[in-house]
């Protein structure tokens, strides 16, 4: 499965790049990452509490740094497992200079296994898709030029709010 796309941060492409290369931008603009250690420079071990729609769980796996061009290109391994299924596959990160900050476009070839496979690929893609148009307006935010997240794409922002409404309101009513 191919996920793509392309964010624009208000800041310049070093900047971007030194957060991209650390771990505390990660930690700080990704909730769903509850552990996240640079074992080495070129390796991070995470730990992702995902919840999707359909399918939620805890990922244990692996970010390893394949190839650097800094601050331009990034070439990663991802690998990750859990009860929900099994996750492996390459991804690239490209940032470049444009008027007013910095566009990153990221390319990631994927291959799902277990559960999660069987959500299809339009669910995955589109909730991929979500994470990381959240994960980049929370990335401005931390590089301290940016908007508040709520004012990213308006579209994820209400399917996050009416996702998160139905479900306190189902968990309310499991312990009634």
């Amino acid at each position: 499965m191919k996920i793509e796309g392309r964010e624009t941060v208000k800041s310049d492409a070093a900047r971007v790049w030194e957060a991209l290369d650390g771990t505390d931008a990660y930690k700080a603009c990704m909730p769903a990452i509850t552990r996240l250690n640079a074992v080495s420079p070129d390796l991070r071990e995470a730990t992702i509490d995902l919840k999707l729609p359909a399918i939620s769980g805890v990922f244990d796996g692996s970010i390893e740094i394949l190839e650097r061009d800094q601050p331009r290109r990034v070439q990663l391994r991802i690998e990750g497992s859990g009860k929900p299924g099994v996750l492996n596959g390459t991804a690239e990160i490209v940032l470049q200079t444009v008027p007013g900050g910095t566009q990153i476009s990221y390319s990631a070839d994927v291959q799902v296994g277990g559960q999660i496979a069987r959500l299809g690929q339009r669910l995955i893609g589109a909730a991929a898709r979500e994470m990381a148009v959240e994960f980049f307006g929370n990335l401005d935010t931390y590089l301290g030029t940016g908007d508040s997240v709520s004012a990213g794409n308006p579209f994820v922002r209400l399917f996050s709010l009416m996702w998160r409404t139905l479900r306190g309101l189902f968990r309310r009513h499991r312990r009634d």
